[in-house]
């Protein structure tokens, strides 16, 4: 039995319908992705209008959820999912093409039912087969594409997507709010705060507060969408209300008042003793519900401090109840600080504010947090701060004032003259070493240690009875000739100094050892400073010239190829070498100019400041002007400012040529000068010998022998033959020295002349404080004593006198403010602070002077202050590289004019205390005019005398 096959459409035809079922697809599911968020978004912005309108609870903000949740599901089901699953039959695409061309006549849908029939097989072929031939002949001038129209969905997706702008776009502005309406409504459960027409923002909302503190609530609000503008401000509420409940229930509200600024709305609760909860109302607009806790502060309820000191002391320990105020305590005591507190606690600081840095210190809790102990072996002092942070996080600061004070065992310091470099010295030289020594509490013992050979050693010991202070200074001299040492000698000396602690040993400082090396041509040691300053200062004028002719190869070089440049009109690369020339003379000019600084500071190398100034500041930065714009200039423009700065270079090259001329003139000169200085200092030991041959002329002693007398006759003849020999030697090398620089005996006479000025000057300013002191004791009651007369006994000691030991003050803070000034720089705010306090003791000891003792007494206490303001700066300053020496003078000179101002207010209350300051300022300024007369006498009797 054969099976007839099951006709078909034809393969033109069924292609043409299922690409038309394929668009109607496609158009169904864009058309109800369109509804679908058409509904959508109408549903969300219902649901936010809703909230937007009326001030929802979180509950009925709940149920608001539920339902856009469920009508958004709807939505997606009916829209979506129920389109995605219908299905076209070919029938009803065959009459959806026939209702846009009915010239087909329903031939189309006819022959569609025909074949897809089940009962196709049976009928008439021949008329089917001739249906299905003319509608394929029908159909072949028909668009199946245009038979369903894109048109309506894409206006329904263009209506969905403007609908999902509007709604989501809002989202992307700044401060819009509209990312909280959404989160309103998708968290309803959350403590959000409601924005419609203002944003409330409150500062420290959620927070811990201590019982019986003031709270205060501080909101800013702010308009979202609001733009300031002059013709339009900012919108603000009509009013701010703050709503609480408290802990017990009670509800109130308070309207909140705006700032000066208009910044913000505050409110204040006084005094709050329970916990509550508030919100700000702001014309319908509230922020989130927050909630303050109060709770007892933490505070300290008892503190002891028990105080072990170090062992050499020999102090018992000793316990300190209530410890309040200045607690004072040898260096590496062990402290045991005890505290008790109200409430558990989380975490327990003692924080010693020391300098440089504040050291925070854990304390050991016990298990319950009421109480705490602290341990430390103390090294620095500073005032004493309790942190207590509970544990609710609540933080407080004990605010009792208690102070560590450090009582400090410091080894002695040491400050030797010269430097620490080997120096060769001659055998018959005489080496001055002047020590400065200082202690805290007292100097124990001061020498001078040389080590000639491993055999021999010369120590050089001060009297412990004129180390009675706690600074002394004393210059050792070492004098070589009696060693008769060998040429290539060697010697090492150092000194040693130690205070005067018994326990466990005395501290000791030691210099740094110091060799000498015996050389019958060295030079004096002075000159071998002088010559290194010297060429110190030659390599660095070098140095720059050398950069100068480097700069100028290298802008030669940079033209040449400017030139080439253009010659061949190709481009230019090199800016980038102008440029880095430009950079390395801007940096020259700053290499150049503290030179000319230090010479103008130097009187006998002050000539040369005018033209290395000129180099720095004049044709230097002509030089690297031009070069800048030659950056941005065309090539020929550029060759030309090139060629100029060129010229410019060799101004500075040429000026450094003349700088070094002048240079080496004026340092042959200095050394001439130390020469002459030298033989002035040998021309005076030989008058010294001359003075002691003198005594083997007399005669002899009583019952002399003649062998006696023949021996003090020969030794009169070697040494007379010595002192002459020497005497040709010294007049020999004076003669040359003069011969060879005759501008020394003119440089001598203006020294003479200026002293003269001097000295002129000095009288002057001694006329003022003679004249006030004159008034001053004019106001006494009784006379001051008369003058006493001229005696040989011994004079007193200056430092004994609060004008004399105001002048000592004022003179080694002057030093200390230059010596501040050579290391740290004129800049430098330790340098500026001792230069106050040297200038303010100045006028102290002027107005002492002046016999103006009130006045001095009010000054001299704040000189006190700004001495202790220089030490702690000079401390700050010198951190990193500290310098034990300086700053312990800085705290001796502070300590020292600290007690100064003391003892002066006690004299300054005292009628004899300001007779005797008077009568001793006086007797000073008579010495003082007793020295300026003798002084110009003796220089107008130089004057006159010829040269």
């Amino acid at each position: 039995m054969s099976t007839t096959p099951r006709p078909s459409l034809p393969p033109q035809l069924q292609r043409a319908l299922g690409q038309l079922g394929r668009r109607w697809r496609w158009l169904t599911v864009l058309h109800g992705v369109g509804l679908f968020l058409l509904a959508t978004t109408a549903i969300l912005a219902a649901g936010i209008l809703l909230d937007l309108l009326l001030p929802l609870s979180p509950t009925v903000r709940i149920g608001t959820l539920a339902l856009v949740v469920g009508g958004i599901a709807w939505a997606a089901f009916r829209l979506l999912l129920v389109r995605l699953a219908t299905h076209i039959s070919p029938a009803e695409l065959a009459a959806l093409v026939e209702r846009d061309h009915p010239e087909l006549e329903e031939r189309l849908t006819s022959s569609v039912e025909l074949l897809e029939s089940d009962d196709c097989g049976g009928g008439d072929e021949g008329l089917r087969d001739l249906l299905v031939a003319e509608t394929t002949t029908a159909v072949q001038s028909v668009n199946f594409h245009q038979v369903l129209n894109f048109r309506t969905a894409v206006v329904i997706l263009a209506w969905a997507g403007t609908a999902v702008g509007l709604m989501f776009g809002p989202l992307a502005v700044p401060g819009s709010g509209h990312a909280l309406l959404m989160t309103r409504l998708f968290l309803p459960w959350s403590n959000l705060q409601r924005t419609v027409l203002f944003q409330v923002d409150v500062d420290q909302a959620d927070r811990v507060v201590a019982r019986g503190s003031d709270v205060r609530i501080r909101v800013h609000v702010s308009s979202p969408s609001a733009v300031a503008s002059p013709n339009r401000p900012v919108a603000v509420p009509r009013n701010v209300w703050c709503r609480w409940t408290t802990s017990t229930g009670a509800t109130d509200r308070r309207l909140m008042e705006r700032t000066v600024d208009g910044s913000a709305y505050t409110t204040t609760w006084p005094e709050v003793l329970e916990g509550f909860q508030f919100h700000v109302d702001a014309d319908g607009s509230l922020s989130r519900t927050h909630s303050v806790r109060v709770v007892e502060p933490p505070a300290v309820t008892g503190l002891a401090l028990n105080i072990v000191p170090p062992g050499y002391t020999g102090q018992p320990p000793r316990t300190t109840d209530a410890v309040v105020g200045d607690v004072r305590v040898l260096a590496g005591s062990r402290l045991t600080w005890r505290l008790q507190f109200n409430k558990p606690i989380r975490d327990a600081n003692l924080k010693l504010l020391s300098s440089p840095r504040p050291t925070s210190l854990a304390g050991n809790l016990a298990a319950d947090g009421l109480s705490a102990t602290v341990e430390l072996e103390v090294q620095s002092g500073g005032t004493l701060l309790v942190e207590l942070t509970d544990r609710d996080g609540l933080h407080r600061d004990d605010q009792t004032y208690r102070r560590l004070v450090i009582l400090d065992d410091q080894p002695p310091t040491l400050a030797l003259s010269g430097n620490d470099r080997p120096t060769a010295v001659r055998p018959t030289d005489a080496i001055t070493v002047r020590t400065e020594a200082a202690d805290d509490f007292g100097l124990g013992s001061l020498e001078l240690v040389l080590q000639v050979d491993p055999d021999t050693q010369d120590r050089q010991q001060v009297d412990p009875d004129r180390l009675t202070g706690r600074r002394a200074v004393e210059h050792f001299t070492i004098d070589l000739s009696k060693f008769e040492l060998p040429n290539g000698a060697r010697l090492t000396y150092r000194v040693r100094v130690t205070d005067n602690r018994d326990r466990p040993a005395p501290n000791e400082t030691f210099s740094a050892p110091r060799v000498l090396l015996i050389d019958p041509n060295a030079q004096p040691p002075d000159l071998a400073d002088i010559v290194a300053r010297q060429k110190d200062t030659r390599v660095r004028i070098e140095l720059a010239r050398s950069q100068s002719l480097a700069a100028r190869t290298t802008l030669e070089t940079t033209r040449g190829q400017v030139l080439q440049a253009l010659k061949n009109q190709s481009t230019f690369a090199g800016n980038k070498m102008i440029r880095k020339t430009g950079a390395d003379l801007r940096a020259l000019d700053g290499q150049v100019d503290p030179l000319a600084r230090l010479f103008a500071t130097q009187p006998l190398w002050q000539p040369l400041a005018p033209a290395t100034d000129r180099i720095a500041r004049t044709l230097i930065p002509a030089a690297a002007g031009r070069l800048e714009p030659a950056l941005e200039a065309a090539l020929a423009d550029k060759a030309t400012r090139l060629g100029q700065s060129d010229d410019d270079l060799a101004q500075v090259i040429s000026a450094f040529d003349q700088l070094l001329v002048d240079f080496d003139r004026i340092a042959t000169l200095e050394r001439d000068l130390l020469e002459l200085d030298r033989l002035a200092h040998r021309t005076a030991r030989l008058a010294d010998d001359v003075e002691g041959l003198s005594t083997l002329v007399g005669d002899g002693d009583v019952g002399e022998t003649k062998i006696e007398v023949n021996q003090r006759r020969d030794e009169f003849q070697r040494r007379k033959q010595d002192l002459v020999k020497r005497h040709d030697g010294l007049e020999n090398q004076l003669g040359g020295l003069l011969k060879r620089r005759p501008e020394v005996t003119e440089a001598a006479r203006q020294a003479q002349l200026a002293r003269l000025r001097q000295l002129g000057l000095r009288a002057r300013e001694l006329s003022t404080p003679q004249r006030g002191l004159g008034t001053e004791l004019a106001a006494e009651t009784e006379a001051p004593p008369a003058r006493k007369k001229k005696s040989d006994a011994p004079a007193p000691d200056p430092t004994a006198t609060p004008l004399g030991r105001q002048q000592e003050l004022a003179r080694q803070a002057t030093a200390q403010a230059l010596e501040i000034a050579a290391q740290l720089g004129t800049a430098a705010d330790a340098a500026r602070d001792a230069a106050a306090f040297a200038r303010a003791a100045a006028g102290t000891a002027r107005q002492l002077l002046a016999g103006r003792i009130q006045q001095a007494s009010g000054q001299a206490t704040t000189t006190a202050q700004l001495a202790a303001t220089a030490a702690t700066s000079l401390e700050k300053a010198t951190e990193a590289q500290p310098d034990p020496v300086l700053i312990r003078r800085a705290r001796d000179l502070a300590n020292r004019q600290s007690t100064d101002a003391r003892m002066l207010a006690a004299t300054a209350n005292s009628a004899a205390g300001r007779r005797g300051v008077r009568t001793v300022s006086q007797q000073a300024i008579s010495a003082a005019t007793d020295l300026v007369v003798r002084g110009l006498q003796d220089t107008v009797g130089q004057l006159i005398a010829p040269p």
